[in-house]
């Protein structure tokens, strides 16, 4: 992510990194988090998330009023054999 980040700033874009725990917290309590670190950046935030990122953004989104679009690569919304 850190590529593309640098990539969207290069070409004028805001970038903000938000980094957290897959295994020391629960995936609510990170949700929360995103949501609180989205409020404190604006009213518009488009957001990128790879693979859990992306699950995060969406639930992170429900429980903001800020709007924005979300780019999720590699999310597993149904699911993951993995996982």
């Amino acid at each position: 992510m850190w590529w593309l980040g640098s990539q969207l700033a290069r070409d004028g874009f805001p970038v903000h990194y938000f980094n957290y725990s897959t295994t020391r917290s629960a995936f609510d309590q990170e949700a929360e988090r995103l949501a609180k670190f989205i409020d404190e950046i604006g009213p518009e935030v488009n957001m990128v998330g790879h693979s859990l990122g992306g699950l995060l953004a969406v639930a992170a989104a429900s429980r903001v009023k800020a709007s924005g679009k979300i780019v999720a690569l590699g999310s597993p919304f149904n699911g993951s054999v993995a996982a």
